[in-house]
């Protein structure tokens, strides 16, 4: 399916998966606060993670959020360094 598309239909077709379904992604403001801060102030993913009690790729969503609002100065492109 292009993902570019205006259709937000999956295909019938018993091959799809929902991704990351296992995840929560709604947060409240000031949890998404604290993760921008935390970020900013040069936390890496695991510390994140672990000060918010949410699994590394909830975090991850939010700081893909985040950049994607452009309201992130650092890289996160820095969430690949290890």
């Amino acid at each position: 399916m292009n993902t570019i598309s205006k259709r937000n239909i999956i295909p019938k077709t018993g091959k799809n998966r929902i991704l990351l379904e296992e995840y929560e992604f709604g947060m409240p403001e000031d949890q998404l606060k604290q993760i921008h801060l935390a970020w900013e102030n040069g936390s890496d993913l695991e510390q994140i993670a672990f000060a918010q009690r949410r699994p590394a790729m909830e975090i991850v969503v939010a700081l893909l959020d985040l950049a994607d609002r452009r309201k992130l100065k650092r890289p996160v492109a820095a969430l690949l360094r290890r």
